[in-house]
């Protein structure tokens, strides 16, 4: 590198099982910050030598206010929709039901998108915002599910199905399953992408959680231009 440059290492909650932090104390001239739920837990996993080295500040970042987030939703409509499909007032709506969270908002976006193509709009309607956000959340749900581990998804399965239950029983049943001794080892490497698929197609055998995403096909107008840009 020939200028300073700062990197961020944004969802870096599991940076210190893996060597990239090492990595980077090696490059000249460079910084970085990493994004984590927790500052505590993940100072207490990085390596000694590391954390030495690390600046004692941790700032809080603030949720984005209702006018922000609209105008971060506009900015992804202008790239990702047919222009003039959705209003500013419709944007706000979502935006205010995100409760301030980009992604929430982000997901109702693209379901409003979805819901105005399958029934026939040429532009969304304000019906379109109104069910659009129930479809966000069960989007956010699969994807959030799709992002574990495999020994993680049986464990969300074992509580979806029994509902409240204590810590030690969840334990037996993860035993009995032979499961529990390798979530440790599992938690420190990088998944097998032929492993994953084949956990994945063995759970979904047993299991009934919807893990595909909702395919409902266009009707009529074209209202999205670009899916990359609503994700």
């Amino acid at each position: 590198m020939t200028e300073p440059t700062v990197v961020v290492l944004d969802e870096g909650d599991d940076l210190p099982e893996t060597d990239i932090l090492d990595v980077l104390r090696c490059v000249p001239d460079m910084s970085w910050i990493a994004i984590c739920h927790d500052d505590i837990d993940w100072l207490s996993r990085v390596d000694e030598s590391i954390r030495h080295g690390l600046t004692d500040r941790s700032p809080q970042l603030d949720k984005f206010t209702t006018g922000e987030l609209t105008d971060i939703l506009d900015a992804r409509q202008r790239v990702g929709l047919e222009g003039g499909v959705i209003s500013r007032g419709q944007l706000r709506t979502l935006a205010d039901d995100a409760a301030e969270i980009a992604r929430r908002g982000i997901f109702a976006l693209r379901a409003a998108a979805e819901l105005a193509e399958e029934r026939g709009h040429s532009t969304i309607e304000d019906i379109d915002v109104a069910d659009s956000f129930a479809r966000a959340r069960r989007q956010l749900r699969e994807q959030a599910l799709e992002s574990l581990l495999f020994h993680h998804l049986v464990l969300y399965e074992i509580i979806r199905r029994k509902g409240r239950i204590r810590t030690a029983a969840v334990n037996d049943r993860m035993m009995r399953l032979q499961l529990l001794p390798t979530m440790a080892a599992t938690r420190r490497r990088s998944r097998s992408e032929n492993g994953e698929r084949s956990s994945r197609n063995s759970l979904r055998t047993t299991s009934p959680i919807v893990m595909a995403r909702d395919r409902g096909g266009s009707t009529g107008h074209a209202i999205r231009r670009s899916h990359r840009h609503l994700t």
